[in-house]
């Protein structure tokens, strides 16, 4: 399953007093993709009674999910402050006055959830080169948000406010199996499973405000990343004659991400935030469970974790 989305939302506001801006991007998507040999591996049996397969060449089952999900917001707000004409004859002074207001937010959210599962399941089976399994999830999840507030009074009161937000999620399941089953083959079998989540998060927001007065700016992103893999390779209640036996589970999952802030006021008070939030849980195994197996070469069990996180967050304020 290869899908590919491009998901893009924005929109600059330019106002006199008072502009508020926000955009909103979301991507749900789930995908299952299974290739197998027998019954599907929810049916349980305890004997390889099932279909019989006697194939010369090398026997491939592969599942493979990959693709790029794109999401993309900008926001802008804007404004200059209109003059106030103070008519009270009172008012001698300071009767001229500006005031201005800008609010701007985006949301990125991604959420993705897949399977990947290649398994023979109660068959007979007699090869003569080999049998590959092979379930491989390589998905690619990009985010960017971007939001500016910048508000110009020149005399009495401008507010600026920014905020930018990322969400990613990866959810995958890999998973390859000889499950009650017989196989007997003169070649090597082979089951990988593998996951590559890759996550690319960013969020820049920023703020300003001039005022002779009051002024306020504040700017705050946040990026928030979680992966939740589960890579199974495994044997269950099967009997193995073969050359040799490899079964392999690996997870290469990476995160990349960076969230800023940036905020500047001619006035009082100039705040800026940004906080990177990453999170991996990851599950891999490979394991035999009441099997016989005999071979005339090595066998090879291997689960191994290659996950990598890096995450850089950084704030600006000046008043």
């Amino acid at each position: 399953d290869n899908s590919n989305f491009i998901n893009v939302a924005g929109g600059v506001l330019k106002s006199e007093n008072i502009g508020v801006g926000a955009s909103v991007a979301i991507t749900d998507l789930t995908k299952n993709t299974q290739a197998y040999l027998g019954d599907n591996i929810s049916v349980s049996t305890n004997t390889a009674s099932g279909t019989n397969y006697n194939i010369s060449p090398l026997t491939e089952l592969t599942a493979k999910n990959d693709g790029n999900i794109v999401g993309v917001t900008l926001a802008g707000a804007v404004t200059k402050g209109k003059k106030i004409e103070v008519t009270d004859e009172h008012e001698s002074e300071g009767g001229n006055g500006k005031y201005g207001i800008g609010i701007s937010s985006d949301v990125v959210y991604s959420n993705v959830n897949s399977n990947a599962s290649a398994y023979t399941n109660n068959i007979n089976y007699s090869g003569e080169k080999g049998l590959s399994l092979n379930a491989t999830d390589d998905q690619n999840l990009y985010n960017v948000a971007g939001a500016i507030g910048l508000a110009l009074g020149t005399q009495s009161l401008s507010v600026g406010i920014a905020g930018a937000v990322t969400i990613a999620n990866i959810s995958n399941d890999t998973l390859t199996a000889v499950k009650n089953s017989k196989i007997v083959d003169k070649g090597d079998i082979k089951l990988d499973s593998t996951s590559k989540a890759n996550i690319v998060s960013a969020s820049a927001s920023g703020s300003g405000a001039t005022s002779e007065g009051v002024g306020v700016s504040v700017a705050g992103s946040v990026t928030t990343n979680n992966i939740k893999d589960t890579n199974k390779s495994y044997i269950d209640n099967t009997i193995i004659e073969a050359k040799g036996l490899d079964a392999k589970a690996t997870d290469s999952a990476k995160i990349t991400s960076v969230a800023g802030a940036v905020s500047v006021t001619k006035g009082t008070v100039g705040i800026g935030a940004s906080v990177d939030l990453n999170n991996v849980e990851n599950t891999t195994t490979a394991f035999t469970n009441k099997s016989q197996i005999t071979l005339t070469n090595d066998s090879i069990l291997l689960a191994q974790d290659k996950t990598r996180i890096v995450g850089v967050a950084g704030t600006v304020g000046v008043s």
